[in-house]
């Protein structure tokens, strides 16, 4: 009787894992939708993260980038960036600077 409830009980945690689905993410939440995406880069002088809200073809965008010393994660101040397109060279992507390390 013993041997019949330890094979019920490992059969039934079995088949319990068989419904699990690891480390899938729920798209049928609204909380779940991402509000923002964000890339991020390394240089030898500086550490750049762009992060940036949904994107629509044609119409105007906010992106906001970060820039901070990578050896004293301290932010840069006092940049001039320049940002061209590959595909349209007369294309003009205007960056302002904000906070220290906000561009």
């Amino acid at each position: 009787m013993k041997r019949r409830l330890v094979f019920l009980f490992f059969s039934l945690l079995c088949g319990l894992r068989a419904f699990a689905h690891g480390d899938e993410v729920a798209t049928h939440s609204p909380s779940s939708a991402a509000r923002y995406f964000s890339v991020e880069n390394v240089s030898d002088k500086y550490e750049l993260l762009l992060k940036y809200g949904y994107l629509r073809p044609g119409q105007p965008a906010e992106l906001t980038l970060f820039v901070s010393d990578i050896n004293t994660n301290r932010p840069v101040s006092g940049l001039d960036i320049t940002v061209s397109s590959p595909t349209d060279a007369a294309q003009v992507i205007k960056v302002e600077a904000g906070e220290p390390g906000v561009y």
